[in-house]
């Protein structure tokens, strides 16, 4: 039963038109503390070599990032999900390397 269900919600959906939503967030819990300065400095520059939109959300203490959520928004690109998830992806990896690398302390 829960499977003919299932299959008819599938049916709906495909034939209501739903498509999926270009939108993924990241979190990541910092091992070491980073620079508040360098961390915004750091998302700056990814906002800038990016055609996405980019939000990010900190947790502080100490005047320093513990933990951030970025979220990245290519609802406004004509990217297919396909080629949207693998991009985002890489990008939030970048952004945590260079985070990492350039703003420890």
């Amino acid at each position: 039963m829960k499977t003919l269900i299932t299959i008819l919600l599938l049916s709906l959906l495909s034939a209501c038109g739903v498509q999926s939503i270009n939108k993924v967030g990241y979190g990541k819990k910092l091992d070491n503390a980073v620079s508040e300065n360098c961390f915004e400095t750091k998302f700056s520059e990814l906002q800038n070599a990016t055609n996405y939109q980019l939000s990010v959300v900190v947790e502080k203490a100490a005047g320093k990032v513990t933990f951030y959520d970025l979220t990245i928004d290519g609802t406004k690109t004509d990217e297919t999900t396909e080629v949207f998830t693998p991009k985002s992806f890489k990008l939030s990896k970048t952004f945590m390397a260079s985070v990492i690398e350039e703003c420890s302390a």
